[in-house]
């Protein structure tokens, strides 16, 4: 069944680390299934997310008209911006009962250090890697986290996208997410493989620790499809974080 698959991916992760996970191509298989439920946001949303690309004057009415008729009142309560360690804190819709409160877009890369060093980092994207994701989720060490990672731990109302060199990690990472208790969790799925809007991001082939880097790959640089990311956001109902994202600028 798929929770013996999820038990036995589960084990191989924690005994192996990814790359346990990836002597296991049943249970990895069988994890991509169970954790295909989780929300894809694709690369034109995040870098309008991110805030690397503008959001011209006309989307961002637009955005605003399309919150105010699907929500009135939301446009009457104020929110409180709260600003992550990282740098890319965003503040949070109205939960609808008067209250306000604190939400971060964190966009957790989960690859290993050495991909990040020779390959490059989506900016703006913190860093835990997929192994130490449940052990990091899990401490009640605030300070320790903060040391160690950069940024606050992540918090119930904070929205994650979850980043890998494709997709298979942050799905598996995402599933993790969900598991410590982050309802809102995404998963990046072009990954820093199909980032290519810069070549400070470089894409590269699959390949083990310790053995040798592959080439980057070339690629010509891209810029983002703005009404493919407001779509989708718009889909996935994170219109008001993105025009908190763009009014801080």
């Amino acid at each position: 069944s798929v929770c013996c698959m999820m038990l036995v991916c589960r084990v191989a992760l924690i005994e192996g680390g990814s790359q346990g996970l990836l002597k296991q191509p049943a249970a990895a298989a069988a994890a991509g299934q169970a954790c295909s439920d989780l929300p894809l946001l694709h690369r034109d949303s995040l870098a309008l997310l991110l805030d690397l690309v503008p959001l011209p004057e006309s989307a961002y009415a637009m955005c605003h008209s399309i919150i105010s008729q699907r929500d009135p009142l939301q446009q009457q309560h104020q929110t409180h911006h709260h600003t992550a360690a990282a740098g890319d804190g965003l503040p949070a819709t109205d939960p609808g009962d008067g209250s306000s409160v604190s939400q971060r877009l964190l966009v957790v890369d989960v690859r290993r250090h050495d991909e990040r060093t020779l390959y490059g980092s989506i900016p703006g994207a913190v860093h835990i890697p997929v192994d130490e994701l449940g052990s990091a989720l899990q401490s009640s060490d605030a300070e320790q986290f903060r040391r160690r990672y950069h940024f606050d731990p992540p918090i119930p109302a904070d929205v994650l996208v979850m980043q890998s060199r494709c997709n298979t990690r942050a799905q598996w990472a995402g599933q993790i997410a969900k598991d410590a208790g982050l309802p809102n969790v995404y998963v990046y799925q072009e990954g820093a493989h199909g980032w290519q809007f810069s070549s400070a991001v470089q894409a590269y082939a699959a390949y083990k620790q310790g053995d040798p880097p592959p080439e980057p790959e070339s690629f010509i640089p891209s810029q983002p499809d703005l009404g493919a990311g407001v779509a989708e956001l718009q889909q996935l109902g994170l219109l008001q974080l993105l025009l908190h994202q763009q009014s801080l600028h």
